[in-house]
C-alpha cells in the first residue's frame, strides 16, 4: 500500500534497536550511543545516526 503525503507534511522517527557500544583506543571507559533512523515521508529519504 502507497502514501501519499505533503512535503514536510511528515517525518517519521524511531530508535534501532539496542545501544552501541563505542570502545576508547586508550584504555578509557566504553560510552554506548543510541542509533535512530528519520524518514521523511515526501520524499522517502533516509537518515540514520
Amino acid at each position: 500500500m502507497r502514501r501519499v503525503y505533503i512535503p514536510s507534511e511528515k517525518l517519521f522517527v524511531d530508535f534501532a534497536g539496542r545501544t552501541v557500544e563505542i570502545k576508547d583506543r586508550n584504555g578509557e571507559p566504553s560510552l554506548h550511543a543510541q542509533t535512530f533512523v528519520a524518514v521523511l515521508g515526501y520524499s522517502n529519504m533516509i537518515k540514520a545516526s
